[in-house]
């Protein structure tokens, strides 16, 4: 599998006594995989805190139709001051072509935010011989 994706850094509105001025968790909200084997993987989201306290992710809600992206067994982290968190989610691929899976995490970040994190690529079976998806 190669990992690529983007990083979502957005302020979110926060309750009173919040410091708005703190920067915001930077997600790593999608995720390419490129080509992953029939069955079932796990897959890290990175979730970075720059501020000066830690930050906490307060929960997940998976996704299913014919493809599954899960929380881990452990779905609540303290993300530390200046620290970075893999977060694991279980990523079931169970028919061969191209897939995109979503699953939302709560992020305490100056409030409650929940961010949608993505997984996509191309699901190959380990018993047939495969050529690569064509090119650019």
């Amino acid at each position: 599998m190669s990992g690529g994706g983007r990083l979502l850094g957005l302020p979110a509105a926060g309750p009173p006594g919040t410091r708005a001025d703190e920067p915001p968790l930077a997600v790593e909200a999608d995720r390419d995989l490129g080509l992953v084997p029939l069955g079932t993987t796990t897959v890290g989201f990175t979730i970075t805190n720059p501020a000066g306290r830690p930050r906490h992710v307060l929960g997940a809600s998976g996704g299913c139709k014919v493809n599954c992206l899960q929380p881990g067994e452990d779905r609540r982290f303290v993300i530390p001051a200046g620290g970075t968190l893999e977060y694991p989610c279980e990523l079931t691929v169970r028919r061969p072509g191209p897939f995109q899976v979503e699953m939302t995490v709560l992020l305490e970040d100056n409030g409650i935010r929940p961010v949608v994190l993505t997984a996509r690529g191309q699901g190959i079976s380990t018993d047939t011989p495969h050529d690569p998806p064509p090119g650019p």
